[in-house]
């Protein structure tokens, strides 16, 4: 994932990994979801045997199925810049869920086309970092041909394709699949949440930069056999090291949320806001999630909530930990009324009912 300031609304200045933010969400269910389908081409089995790669006929294969994503964080003034994968030509878009996360609008512009669309988040699996988009108002889009990552092998040579330098486009990087089943951690400190990890990981030798995150690892045939997600490398540098999650098991959390299928960790939907930055600390500290700032005008702000509390309950449940906090508020939707309990900084307790707003994605 690659961010960029926003010292204004619609202008990014400067690039790098911005200071890291939570913000409580919750996934609201989309309606008319079950008429969702994903529309792919057929699993193909990779050229396991193959040792060369035409790099220059898997581009041509795969480039124009992707999107560069867009996403603004208006409260902070960030842009996060990454990749996607298309699915269908109605608009259906595979991505990494860091790629949203913290974000209120998501744009995705064709690769091969230039044309740039409003991307509607239908649903996300924080846990496996996997989302899926619709586009909208699109038609006739070329989309990818999926491989069967249960098939891929150690030694595969493999094409990394995705936004590398966060400038648009395309930046290809070849490589082999140097091991699989690799468990690593993900999106340390995004929303302020502790690191996700990541299983059964495709590690691959490509050059993979932070713009990667959501593009596709492609087999010897232009068979998209793994998503990028989170590099092992600094921001703004490539890695001697990428990973990816394996196609067959990101297309498996694409058709639950297509199919409006919720799950203790798959949400639907564009979630409510809260508005909290939490404090996360190794150390230990009192129970409850202990608040580092809240965002000026959204939900807890309005509450009356300030930097220093301690949020102890939510809707009549305990809070024990940041992590408990959003694994609560992601239960609810925006528009959605809810107790929250707290301690304020001086020791008074607190109990009021507050309004989730619409906000940033999980």
């Amino acid at each position: 994932m690659m961010r960029e300031n926003q010292s204004e609304p619609d202008r990014a200045t400067a690039s790098g990994r911005p200071r890291l933010l939570i913000y409580l969400l919750v996934a609201a269910v989309a309606t008319g979801l079950g008429a969702v389908a994903v529309t792919v081409a057929q699993h193909h089995a990779p050229a396991a045997a193959s040792t060369r790669l035409d790099q220059a006929r898997v581009e041509r294969e795969v480039t124009p199925g992707l999107v560069d994503i867009r996403a603004s964080l208006p409260y902070s003034h960030e842009v996060s810049v990454d990749t996607g994968i298309v699915l269908s030509a109605d608009g259906l878009v595979l991505t990494s869920n860091n790629d949203i996360a913290g974000s209120t609008s998501v744009k995705a512009t064709l690769v091969g086309s230039g044309r740039t669309y409003t991307a509607r988040v239908l649903g996300y699996d924080a846990t496996q970092d996997v989302a899926l988009l619709q586009l909208e108002g699109a038609a006739h889009l070329p989309a990818v041909t999926l491989g069967n990552s249960s098939q891929v092998t150690t030694g595969m040579p493999v094409l990394a394709l995705g936004n590398a330098q966060g400038e648009g486009g395309v930046t290809p990087a070849a490589g082999i699949i140097s091991a699989l089943d690799r468990s690593i951690s993900s999106g340390g400190g995004v929303q302020g949440l502790a690191a996700q990890n990541l299983r059964g990981m495709e590690q691959t030798s490509a050059q993979i930069g932070p713009g990667d995150d959501g593009g596709a690892l492609a087999d010897s045939d232009g068979h998209v056999i793994g998503m990028i997600t989170t590099a092992n490398t600094s921001s703004g540098q490539q890695s001697a090291t990428g990973f990816a999650i394996p196609v067959n098991t990101a297309m498996a959390i694409a058709r639950k949320i297509s199919n409006g299928q919720a799950s203790s960790t798959v949400y639907l939907g564009e979630p409510g806001f809260l508005g909290v930055e939490v404090r996360i600390s190794t150390s230990r500290g009192p129970s409850g999630a202990l608040i580092a700032s809240v965002i000026g005008g959204a939900a807890a702000s309005r509450a009356g909530l300030a930097a220093g509390d301690v949020i102890t309950g939510f809707n009549g449940l305990p809070v024990t930990t940041p992590a408990s906090l959003d694994t609560l508020v992601q239960r609810y939707h925006p528009g959605d009324v809810v107790s929250v309990s707290w301690t304020a900084i001086h020791g008074a307790t607190h109990t009021t009912r507050i309004t989730l707003g619409n906000g940033p994605f999980q």
